[in-house]
């Protein structure tokens, strides 16, 4: 994605702003600590309006991907048929899903698509135009670079959808089912933990919560004692999936403090965010 917008980042140094972003989400609230990582790769490459424009493209497909699957997911498990007795209501739910699953993938499509795509981003511009000149011009600039994604073709996509569902479902739902094992969870179906992974990832992004503490918590404690999981069980999970993102911040510090040379052209213990 940064190499579409020109700009040439080494896997390290992509790794280590991954890292810190980890570190710094223990402090910021969702979407918010990956300013961090923005800050790092912008002092990187000397183009902070391009990697935005990479940023925004690189959650918009993983949000899109994630509640493709989630929804399918949900559709497929069907947990009302666990807590509610009348049959013809277990109908219900499936069919909320798909019909939301085609509103997103109609959604992609017309985001995704050069002919359409361009026109609905370039159409938020009309939004800046209140902003002073510099800053409209900047927002304006960003605009443009996001739109560009809709002009790479259908593989390029393809091919970021593939590393999305390789790394983000396949390794966040792995994840999910080593803690419930850990956790001594065995009665949850495995595509179960596809939607609840999509479900907790998006909610999540929102700026509301530390690392996700307390809505992480509160979703498993609700959606698991559907399958008959006690909260204590629930909460260990919980605290499983913490415990990983407290490692990978674990590593964020060291390249903060200990391996500045990570990070091309600064050192990261002057960042500030």
């Amino acid at each position: 994605m940064l190499k579409k917008l020109d700009c040439d980042v080494s896997v390290a140094t992509i790794f280590g702003a991954s890292a810190v972003t980890c570190l710094y989400s223990l402090v910021i609230p969702g979407i918010l600590s990956t300013g961090a990582k923005w800050l790092i790769l912008k002092k990187g490459t000397g183009k902070g309006t391009n990697v935005f424009s990479s940023m925004v493209y690189n959650q918009l497909s993983t949000m899109l991907v994630l509640l493709i699957f989630g929804l399918g997911a949900l559709a497929i498990t069907n947990p009302s048929t666990l807590v509610l007795s009348d049959s013809k209501s277990h109908y219900l739910l499936p069919i909320v899903c798909v019909v939301l699953l085609v509103v997103v993938l109609l959604v992609s499509i017309l985001l995704l698509n050069g002919r359409t795509g361009s026109k609905i981003i370039t159409s938020f511009g009309y939004l800046l135009k209140p902003l002073p000149e510099k800053i409209r011009q900047k927002g304006l600039l960003t605009l443009d670079q996001i739109a560009f994604f809709t002009t790479v073709g259908t593989r390029f996509h393809l091919i970021i959808a593939a590393h999305i569902i390789i790394t983000g479902v396949g390794g966040g739902v792995a994840t999910y089912i080593l803690a419930a094992r850990c956790a001594n969870i065995t009665t949850i179906p495995t595509s179960a933990f596809i939607w609840l992974w999509a479900l907790i990832f998006i909610l999540g992004r929102i700026p509301i919560s530390i690392a996700n503490l307390g809505v992480r918590e509160a979703t498993l404690m609700g959606l698991l004692s559907i399958y008959g999981v006690e909260k204590s069980q629930a909460l260990l999970l919980s605290m499983v999936l913490f415990s990983s993102i407290v490692f990978i911040a674990g590593i964020g510090l060291i390249y903060q403090f200990s391996l500045p040379s990570f990070f091309p052209d600064h050192k990261v213990t002057n960042l500030k965010v």
